[in-house]
């Protein structure tokens, strides 16, 4: 059989990878709380939304709309690069093909 040192070895190999487990554990619950947090919140918002009468479903569109255009506001430059972006692109590939046909010498 085993040495009564060998057992004692293994006793204690054992208990420091039970606390080993243990401290994972709990570290893996601090860890799944944190990221179901956004799962709870979105949750509780269906539950009040499901509460909520026919009229305030009503006016979330328009709240929705207004809130968007806030947090969302129109930059001056995403407007100009629209109109102005197919036009600039043409004329870039447009340099890009006149450089491929120019022949080498």
């Amino acid at each position: 059989m085993y040495a009564e040192r060998e057992l004692k070895r293994l006793g204690e190999v054992k208990a420091r990878l039970r606390l080993r487990i243990a401290l994972r554990r709990a570290e893996i619950s601090v860890q799944t709380a944190r990221v179901t947090q956004p799962l709870r919140w979105v949750d509780r918002a269906l539950v009040y939304w499901k509460k909520a009468g026919p009229v305030a479903r009503l006016a979330a569109g328009p709240v929705g709309v207004w809130l968007m255009n806030k947090l969302f506001a129109r930059r001056k430059t995403a407007g100009s690069l629209m109109r102005w972006g197919p036009m600039i692109w043409n004329v870039v590939r447009g340099f890009r093909s006149g450089l491929s046909r120019r022949s080498p010498g």
